[in-house]
C-alpha cells in the first residue's frame, strides 16, 4: 500500500491513515471495512490527546499540545521538527503517557501571528493585541518552522497544522468537543 501522507511546512504530526478498520453504516451497520485516507489520521490524534488528558486532568490543553509534539517516536522530550512530512514526528501515546505534561509551559506552541493569519493570537486568547501591533512574524513558507504565541485562554483551539488534508477541520472539532467535555467536567468538580 502506498503510503498516504502530505508535505508542508505546518504539518505537525503523522498518525495512521491506511487501512483503518470502520463501520461499514453504508451498506450493513454490524460489519466493518479497511478505509485509507489522511482524515483517518485526525481522529486518531484527537483520541491520543484524550487519553494523555484523562491521565493528566490537571494539565492545561496549551500543556498537553507541548507533551503531544515533544514525545513522539522521535522526539524524547525537545520540540524539534523532523521535516515537512513528519513534523515535529509519529504520535507516540506511550510517550506521551511517560511524561508529566504539567512540567511544560502553559503556552501554544503553535499558534502564529502575521499579517495574513486569521484568527490573531489575540483573537484565540482573547488578549488585547499591543499597541504596535503583533510581534511575532508569519512563518516563511518554506522554513518550516512555527513561530510559537502566548495560548492562555482557550486551549481548545488547537491549530494542529495539517495532520491530514481533509482532517484538520474535524480534528479541531473533535479537540473542542473534548476541551468543552474536560471543563464542564473540571467545573462540576468545584
Amino acid at each position: 500500500m502506498p503510503g498516504l501522507s502530505i508535505s508542508h511546512p505546518l504539518v505537525t504530526v503523522a498518525a495512521p491513515g491506511a487501512q483503518m478498520r470502520i463501520h461499514n453504516g453504508y451498506d450493513n451497520w454490524d460489519t466493518y471495512r479497511l478505509q485509507n485516507g489522511t482524515s483517518l489520521a485526525a481522529p486518531w490524534v484527537a483520541g491520543a490527546l484524550a487519553l494523555v488528558w484523562s491521565e493528566h486532568p490537571e494539565a492545561t490543553g496549551n500543556q498537553i499540545i507541548q507533551t503531544l509534539l515533544r514525545h513522539t517516536f522521535q522526539n524524547n522530550g525537545d520540540m524539534d521538527r523532523h521535516g515537512d512530512s513528519l513534523g515535529y514526528g509519529t504520535v507516540s501515546i506511550l510517550n506521551m503517557l511517560s511524561a508529566d505534561p504539567t512540567t511544560y509551559p502553559d503556552t501554544n506552541p503553535l499558534l502564529r501571528d502575521g499579517p495574513r493569519v486569521y484568527p490573531s493570537i489575540a483573537e484565540i486568547t482573547g488578549e488585547a493585541p499591543p499597541e504596535d501591533g503583533p510581534t511575532t512574524p508569519a512563518p516563511d513558507a518554506g522554513a518550516g518552522e512555527v513561530p510559537s504565541g502566548e495560548g492562555g485562554g482557550l486551549p481548545g483551539v488547537v491549530v494542529l497544522g495539517a495532520v491530514a488534508a481533509g482532517g484538520v477541520v474535524l480534528l479541531a472539532v473533535v479537540v473542542v468537543v473534548v476541551v468543552v467535555v474536560a471543563r464542564r467536567h473540571r467545573e462540576g468538580q468545584s
